[in-house]
């Protein structure tokens, strides 16, 4: 990580920004939400990574909500883009120099299990990574094994489950599957895949390896865009994704705020 990344933060705050939200594809964060607001284009950070696909637009948002800061990252890189394992991950580390202790790392993704339809959401409990690499490989953190037992912190998903549930809002859990993309998956690939886990996705689990070995505590959050090739009648289309995504903001945007609140408040 670049050290001059930490400029444009440190220029408007010198409280530690404990908490950050990745958005997914075609979900966003309405910065009525916070008192106060910054945007911080990817192209002010030299050497970080650019998103290629629509739907992530670059930008660090950092937003005050009750004088707490809190880092939003519209827009993500993805293995299949072309960067390394390392690359997709700067931002993990641009978030542990910041101070980031608690971490939301929501996304866009295909349901397997046949209990979930289009615009479910799934709090995420497990993950399976089915990707050929992952961000810890030729870059060893201490520990240089770290403990994978529960990557998506216990307490975050009760405060979640809560959440859902104070406003009525259907939800499942489950365990998210990564795929290296940039395809969607073939149907024999879901028959497969589908025996061990809920939903399917593109992203997610190398975020989530790497701010685990870093301390980070993570929250999983997906929203099923889609169900998984061979579930869904139509055939697959990015468009299509991101218009479900939309429908799902003015949701997630609540939902969201009132996480923010319940965790600044202990």
């Amino acid at each position: 990580m670049n050290n001059a990344w930490l400029k444009p933060f440190n220029a408007v705050t010198q409280t530690p920004i404990e908490t950050a939200i990745i958005l997914g594809s075609g979900l966003d964060f309405d910065e009525a939400t916070f008192d106060e607001t910054f945007d911080f284009s990817f192209d002010r950070f030299e050497g970080l990574p650019q998103p290629t696909v629509s739907g992530h637009s670059a930008t660090f948002t950092l937003g005050f909500k009750n004088k707490t800061p809190v880092l939003v990252q519209k827009g993500r890189v993805h293995f299949y883009e072309g960067y390394s394992m390392h690359e997709v991950v700067q931002n993990i580390e641009l978030f542990h120099a910041l101070g980031v202790k608690t971490l939301v790392i929501t996304n866009a993704c295909g349901g397997m299990n046949p209990q979930l339809n289009p615009g479910d959401f799934v709090v995420l409990n497990d993950f399976i990574n089915f990707m050929p690499s992952n961000p810890l490989v030729g870059h060893l953190t201490d520990p240089t094994f770290p403990d994978m037992t529960e990557p998506y912190d216990l307490n975050l998903r009760k405060t979640m489950r809560h959440i859902f549930n104070s406003q009525n809002v259907p939800y499942q859990e489950g365990t998210y599957v990564s795929f290296m993309g940039p395809y969607y998956e073939t149907k024999a690939e879901i028959r497969m895949l589908s025996k061990f886990g809920d939903v399917v996705g593109m992203s997610t689990v190398p975020e989530t390896i790497k701010a685990r070995s870093l301390g980070i505590h993570v929250l999983g959050l997906s929203l099923v865009t889609n169900m998984a090739t061979g579930i869904q009648k139509r055939a697959h289309d990015h468009a299509h994704v991101l218009n479900v995504a939309s429908q799902k903001v003015p949701v997630f945007q609540s939902l969201m705020s009132a996480f923010l609140d319940a965790i600044h408040s202990t």
